[in-house]
């Protein structure tokens, strides 16, 4: 491998396993990119490729994206409209409210994702740097899945989604009151996740304490 440059072929990169089961390559991480956001998302037919989001929050967020379909094809979803991108088409989200997805149209569908916030140096994602926890959360490994989400949350404390995640992990390593401190944090920083709480599978075991109760009871 050259210091100056680096050369892969999608076939023979190894993906990590995304949002509702979509292959994630992780290009930035694997080919050490530094200065801008990418990486690539692959799945079948009548799969999400691109998971449903928008770019407001975190403080990472606001980001333009460029989405280039370099095989298959795929439907997005773009803030209720629909746009059919076959192999070669790309499409600019210029505005980071817009709310966007897509599902796979063909098998082994590959959608690029480029992006970042016009005007302000890159940085590694705050949900980029968590992700590195869930493998070992799918593994059952909730105790090193937890470490890890404590060391991004030790960075990033104004990142709603990774507390809340890290709430989640913290429930089912066991750890009740960790999870409830890291849950009220998360609600005090985004609401939406007071929302999320009150039918998360993973805080079972807490469902019935008083102060989850008290933290998912509607807003006054």
């Amino acid at each position: 491998m050259s210091e100056k440059f680096q050369v892969a072929h999608l076939d023979e990169l190894t993906p990590q396993e995304g949002d509702e089961g979509a292959d994630w390559f992780r290009l930035r991480r694997d080919l050490d990119v530094r200065a801008f956001g990418v990486n690539a998302y692959g799945a079948d037919a009548g799969k999400r490729v691109i998971e449903e989001h928008d770019e407001l929050g975190g403080a990472a967020g606001r980001h333009q994206e460029l989405y280039v379909v370099i095989r298959g094809s795929a439907r997005f979803q773009l803030d209720g409209e629909e746009v059919a991108a076959a192999t070669g088409t790309f499409l600019f989200i210029r505005d980071p409210a817009v709310r966007r997805g897509a599902l796979a149209e063909e098998d082994g569908t590959v959608v690029l994702v480029a992006g970042g916030t016009p005007g302000k140096a890159y940085e590694v994602s705050t949900w980029e740097a968590a992700a590195d926890a869930y493998p070992h959360w799918r593994a059952g490994d909730h105790a090193k899945a937890v470490e890890i989400l404590r060391s991004v949350a030790d960075q990033h404390p104004e990142a709603g989604s990774v507390l809340y995640n890290l709430a989640c992990a913290e429930v089912l390593a066991g750890e009740p009151d960790a999870a409830l401190n890291h849950l009220r944090q998360a609600i005090e920083l985004e609401e939406r996740w007071r929302e999320f709480a009150r039918t998360d599978e993973d805080f079972a075991a807490v469902r019935e304490r008083p102060e989850f109760q008290e933290l998912t009871e509607a807003a006054a």
